[in-house]
């Protein structure tokens, strides 16, 4: 019988070393990218609005002087300290006491109504001008103007 001698292959196999990328790290790889796109984007919108939070705080606090100036049948400015008494008794004290602004009823209490206050100073003509400073420097300005 004929001896048949192995003749070597016309193709060289693949090797199976993971050298390259797959579809599927490259998708994993997007996603992930993304991901981290979206969670800093988010981020940075939390961080932005934290810095108007103190405008926001200084407007309310504004809107609660108003509202208590509505209800007051008098106002009075004593000692760089706004007074609004009302029908009933009632004397509420609005004062700035250690860097926060406190309202006080009857002398009573402690409710703090703004905080991190540098200065506030009052005056008065025919309406109530209140000017604040905060921490940071900035100012702010409200005239309250009395009500019929």
């Amino acid at each position: 019988m004929l001896k048949r001698t192995m003749k070597g292959y016309a193709f060289m196999p693949l090797s199976h070393d993971q050298n390259g990328f797959s579809l599927v790290s490259t998708l994993i790889s997007v996603f992930a990218t993304l991901l981290i796109f979206f969670i800093a984007g988010q981020v940075f919108t939390i961080i932005s609005q934290h810095k108007n939070d103190k405008d926001l705080e200084v407007f309310q606090f504004f809107h609660f002087l108003e509202d208590e100036w509505k209800l007051a049948d008098q106002v009075k400015i004593d000692h760089n300290q706004l007074i609004f008494e009302h029908t009933n008794g009632d004397k509420i004290n609005y004062s700035l006491y250690q860097k926060t602004i406190r309202r006080q009823v009857n002398g009573l209490g402690h409710e703090i109504m703004l905080r991190e206050v540098e200065s506030w100073n009052l005056s008065r003509a025919a309406m109530v001008h209140l000017s604040l400073v905060m921490k940071g420097g900035k100012q702010y300005e409200k005239k309250l103007i009395p009500f019929p």
